[in-house]
């Protein structure tokens, strides 16, 4: 299951399709206007993969300090083949057990990993300490993201799920789970993903 996922990943964002191309160049740029609103100086992207997000975040902010994580380690090699930027360090970690410290980050992100993840409340609880002020969430937008697979004839008889997606969740339902977390800054619905910017709430506890 892993190495499909993997190799779908690639094709996505290598395809030389016409309409994904526009759609993925729309999530792009609706990413980096969301990232832009923190102005960070020190960002943690979790679940980076083969690094194809990272490498355009790190493009954007040449100045900042840019750090990539994931737990496969061939993720890991793939991005430090096709990424060159000296601003950007990657290194093989589990999202449940980071060597980071609490509020290490300006901005931290994470892209298309909470649909993968049973524990996605503790996902969150740690991607907002590991946060100063903001941290970005982006899921896809269901049930619109399993219609279009089935419209191009993806995953029938998983009903449109994509392989690896073990959470299914609308605007309403996602715009729900991440108050809990931080105050919605930003929520913007790129094609057929949310996008969301939060702020940190400090309790004063």
């Amino acid at each position: 299951m892993k190495q499909k996922i993997w190799e779908g990943n690639k094709k996505k964002h290598t395809s030389s399709n016409l309409l994904l191309k526009s759609i993925l160049k729309k999530f792009d740029k609706d990413l980096l206007e969301t990232i832009k609103i923190s102005n960070p100086k020190k960002v943690l992207d979790i679940g980076c993969g083969e690094g194809f997000y990272t490498k355009i975040i790190a493009d954007a902010l040449p100045s900042a300090e840019i750090v990539g994580i994931d737990v496969e380690e061939e993720y890991i090699a793939f991005a430090k083949r096709i990424n060159f930027q000296k601003n950007v360090k990657y290194s093989v970690n589990d999202l449940f057990k980071l060597p980071f410290k609490k509020e290490e980050f300006d901005l931290v992100i994470c892209t298309e990993v909470l649909e993968h993840l049973e524990k996605y409340d503790k996902a969150l609880e740690i991607i907002r300490n590991l946060s100063k002020k903001f941290f970005i969430v982006s899921v896809p937008n269901e049930p619109w993201f399993r219609i279009a697979n089935l419209l191009r004839f993806k995953y029938v008889k998983r009903l449109g799920n994509t392989p690896g997606h073990v959470n299914n969740w609308s605007k309403k339902q996602i715009k729900r789970i991440v108050s809990n977390y931080g105050k919605i800054i930003r929520f913007k619905t790129s094609s057929f993903w949310n996008i969301i910017l939060l702020k940190k709430i400090i309790s004063h506890k």
